[in-house]
């Protein structure tokens, strides 16, 4: 599953958040950690995600924007770092509701041992892919959707129950491949293919989903996981990610976050924007009429969620390891929300962490980059060396 290949490579970093657009420039070398050189994220002033025609053009209207800062102080930023640095790589990772993660595991068995070889493992991995495509197809029309897929990649092979590092001919009777596929919106990804070509017409270009990349991510920084939920909140939506047995096996989400949020606290507590999540914090005892309208509010996205949770894909509730990743400073605001509504779905106690600000810390040098997205967006480039069965379409 894992190779060592020399890494000297610069890269343009996309990240397309349900309502924000962030680029970051990384340097990625054989140290252990990337470069971050440059970050800059604008937010789309969505008001709502229900028309996701006009929203997702929002989207596309802010990406070229952003491309502007690039040109100037991105640009800027990487001649001081290096003076003949090019950028050779352009790696866009796309969140929901633009993407889609869809995962499948395929067993091969046999009475007698057989050789596990790559070729198997590839064809294994076809298979895993076409089903996933075929069943996300039967509940939803790839055409209605306006996605197209970018991405497959095998996530894990099992050989008699047994993980497995790198097919080598090993001898079992039973393996099993799980598989992801991603897909993203067709206008999307034309205006980041389009952006390439004027920016950067040698470099290559790749494109997967932002939960393809978190797990990625988290299983680097936490390699011992095994059963655990992904809770990924941005602007517009709330995206989650069930891992069981190390393996990404679900993603689904809803297009309610915590700019969605904010707009329904500030609307109903008659503060401005920007204030609204301070308020949110704040509801302290006794009670007012604004604490009475945002416990109506956090109580109807506490449903939202719980809603979700239920969506795991097979019989079983999510796990009772919960990985929260929202901005820096509002995950009190949203902790105790998702316990809520994760002991709500499993009937039971739950542990909700943060992992990524702490962990990603040493990441981040003086502090500058502060943007959990685009550090996840960086580990993930850093390490694409390392994914031999990712394959970009």
């Amino acid at each position: 599953m894992f190779r060592h290949v020399k890494n000297d490579r610069y890269g343009l970093l996309v990240d397309i958040g349900s309502g924000s657009v962030g680029l970051a420039v990384c340097h990625s070398t054989n140290a252990k950690q990337p470069n971050v050189i440059w970050t800059h994220r604008q937010h789309v002033p969505i008001k709502s995600v229900e028309s996701v025609e006009e929203s997702s053009k929002a989207i596309v209207t802010t990406l070229m924007q952003i491309m502007l800062e690039f040109e100037g102080p991105g640009r800027i930023a990487l001649n001081t770092y290096h003076k003949s640095a090019k950028v050779d790589s352009m790696q866009v990772t796309i969140a929901a509701p633009w993407a889609y993660t869809t995962a499948r595991t395929i067993k091969f068995e046999q009475d007698e041992p057989f050789a596990i070889s790559k070729e198997l493992v590839s064809d294994l991995a076809t298979a895993a892919g076409q089903q996933a495509i075929d069943e996300f197809s039967q509940q939803h029309s790839l055409e209605s959707l306006g996605v197209v897929e970018t991405s497959r990649c095998a996530l894990d092979i099992y050989a008699n129950g047994y993980r497995l590092e790198k097919p080598n001919r090993q001898k079992a009777n039973i393996v099993t491949v799980t598989h992801a596929t991603t897909l993203a919106r067709t206008e999307i990804i034309t205006a980041v293919t389009e952006m390439k070509e004027k920016l950067f017409a040698s470099a290559h270009i790749e494109i997967t989903s932002y939960m393809l990349a978190n797990y990625f991510s988290t299983r680097l920084l936490m390699p011992h996981i095994y059963d655990v939920c992904l809770v990924d909140i941005t602007d517009e939506a709330t995206e989650i990610g069930i891992v069981r047995d190390s393996s990404l096996k679900y993603s689904t989400h809803v297009p309610f976050g915590r700019a969605s949020l904010a707009r329904e606290v500030a609307k109903a507590t008659n503060v401005p924007l920007h204030e609204a999540f301070t308020t949110l914090a704040n509801v302290q005892p006794p009670e007012t009429k604004a604490s009475k309208e945002i416990k109506i509010i956090n109580d109807a996205y506490v449903k939202r969620v719980v809603e979700l949770f239920k969506e795991t894909g097979d019989r079983l509730t999510i796990p009772k390891n919960i990985y929260l990743e929202t901005d820096r400073g509002l995950d009190l605001v949203f902790l105790p929300l998702i316990e809520r509504a994760a002991e709500a779905a499993s009937k039971g106690k739950v542990k909700v962490t943060v992992i990524k600000n702490k962990l990603l810390a040493s990441q981040e040098k003086d502090g500058r980059h502060s943007d959990i997205a685009l550090l996840v967006a960086a580990s993930f480039f850093h390490t694409s060396g390392e994914r031999s069965h990712f394959e970009y379409l």
